[in-house]
């Protein structure tokens, strides 16, 4: 193994004996263990490229337009997984075509725990550990408006079962649950099949599903 030399300020490397004696191993042994850390890192993030992992956060540009006010409420657009899935993966197919829309659209981005949770689980399956992490910062960075209240469960129960012979599941459910508490009829999402079939509950006749109907 090569040796290398190494400048640690004064400051560091007195936090460095005090952690030392703390854990009770080196100095010596706790930048080996940093520098491991660091590769494994690089090794996560490069393998991501390779992967098309990308951030799920729309750029925040400093001069962007002001969101669509719909009377007294903000516009919200109801996010499913699929439309996330496809902005994080740069191999998707569909990729450049949500990309292109998702960058240049202003209204929030409103979703439910239920869809958080399918995304999380199918962006670790697919992308890796490294994909994971760009998620959860992300959506600790806002990138998503994340909306639950008592009677979710509820009304996202009963479209369940109303479209039960669809296929349809409680997480899709929910985002029908969440249009109506957010009057939107809008959804950002990749899966026609079930929502093509849908009805609001609040308003319309029909969801209009982005950036397919744009």
């Amino acid at each position: 193994m090569k040796k290398t030399s190494i400048y640690i300020e004064p400051e560091v490397d007195l936090a460095l004996a005090r952690r030392a004696v703390a854990e009770g191993t080196t100095k010596a042994q706790l930048i080996r263990a940093a520098l491991r850390d660091a590769r494994e890192r690089l090794a996560a993030r490069q393998a991501a490229r390779r992967r098309g992992v990308r951030r799920s956060r729309r750029p925040r540009g400093t001069r962007r337009r002001a969101s669509r006010r719909v009377g007294l409420r903000q516009a919200v657009i109801v996010v499913d997984t699929s439309a996330i899935l496809a902005f994080m993966n740069a191999a998707d197919e569909h990729h450049e075509f949500v990309r292109i829309w998702l960058e240049d659209e202003n209204d929030d981005l409103m979703t439910t725990p239920l869809i958080i949770a399918e995304v999380d689980h199918l962006v670790a399956a697919r992308g890796g550990r490294a994909a994971q992490r760009a998620l959860h910062a992300d959506l600790v960075a806002g990138a998503y408006g994340i909306d639950w209240w008592p009677s979710a469960i509820t009304t996202a129960v009963r479209v369940a079962e109303q479209y039960a012979d669809n296929g349809l599941g409680l997480a899709d459910a929910s985002l029908v649950a969440l249009a109506e508490r957010r009057a939107t009829v809008d959804i950002a999402t990749l899966d026609e099949r079930h929502f093509r079939a849908i009805r609001p509950l609040a308003a319309g006749d029909a969801f209009r599903l982005l950036p397919l109907d744009r």
